[in-house]
């Protein structure tokens, strides 16, 4: 609504109507530009003309045209209103996203993905953050991020999980070990269930007995670094591994876990932000 000092106040819709009709000047036409009936366009036309007080156009059987005020009045009103249109097809178009992942597979697949959406402007402005899969399930939650990529399948009804690609698991030591015995693990946090099941099934439940927990970092590349200089060992996805010279895969199994590409259910309500989770997971695949 446009409001003016006089009280005189204009729906938008209406000068959006008058614009079309003004470019055209046909009626049938208009309503099927804007999805609208004949006798809609009309009365709308004429509530303006009410509000302004004289006609925009002559009518007549065969054909529509307009006055000279209603000319100068489209003069006037069209440029901005392309202008205004134009913004918000833009808008539209473009979605800014908080996004948050999980930190090597989101620098390897999703950063990539993104940055792809925006160079084709299916997306604006991006923020990706790198936290923990569960840091990020809760900020999923609670609507500070709009997406999340994960390796973990969240438990709440509210979220949605789509499975983008796998990823394998190693364990990693130096090339040359100074015993068998003794080896000293470095893990993602004190709990860490991802290291304790990969170990039990490929190592044996006696694990804990051949490796030493001496501590956890946040970071499966700062865990690849201990490792090189330190001489320890670590269980990481093979997305975090880059083959290094002092290094060396001691266990693997390629494709043990799916990494996950994590929405709200609500933002798969919205037909523009339903189909741009579509593209993005395209863009993965």
């Amino acid at each position: 609504m446009i409001w003016y000092e006089d009280g005189m106040n204009i729906n938008l819709n209406y000068i959006e109507v008058f614009c079309h009709l003004g470019q055209n000047l046909n009626f049938s036409q208009t309503a099927r530009e804007l999805n609208t009936s004949q006798p809609a366009i009309s009365r709308k036309i004429k509530l303006l003309e009410d509000e302004l007080g004289y006609e925009l156009f002559v009518r007549s059987n065969k054909t529509t045209s307009l006055t000279v005020k209603g000319q100068a009045f489209l003069d006037q009103v069209l440029p901005s209103f392309n202008t205004i249109s134009g913004a918000i097809q833009n808008k539209a178009q473009r979605i800014d996203l908080k996004v948050g992942s999980i930190f090597e597979a989101g620098e390897k697949f999703l950063l990539p993905a993104l940055s792809e959406l925006h160079d084709r402007e299916n997306i604006g402005h991006f923020d990706l953050h790198f936290d923990s899969a569960i840091n990020l399930i809760e900020k999923l939650q609670v609507g500070e991020l709009d997406i999340i990529m994960t390796h973990v399948i969240p438990t709440q009804k509210s979220l949605a999980a789509f499975e983008v690609c796998r990823d394998g698991t190693y364990l990693v030591g130096p090339i040359n070990e100074d015993s068998k015995e003794n080896r000293k693990l470095v893990t993602y946090r004190k709990e860490d269930l991802y290291t304790e099941n990969f170990l039990s099934r490929s190592v044996g439940k006696s694990w804990r007995s051949k490796f030493e927990v001496i501590g956890c970092v946040n970071s499966h590349k700062a865990m690849l670094t201990l490792c090189e200089v330190g001489g320890l060992f670590c269980v990481v996805p093979s997305s975090s591994f880059n083959d290094s010279k002092k290094l060396k895969i001691y266990k693997k199994k390629e494709s043990s876990h799916g990494i996950y590409i994590c929405v709200r259910q609500n933002y798969l309500e919205n037909r523009d932000t339903k189909k741009l989770i579509t593209e993005l997971i395209n863009c993965l695949k």
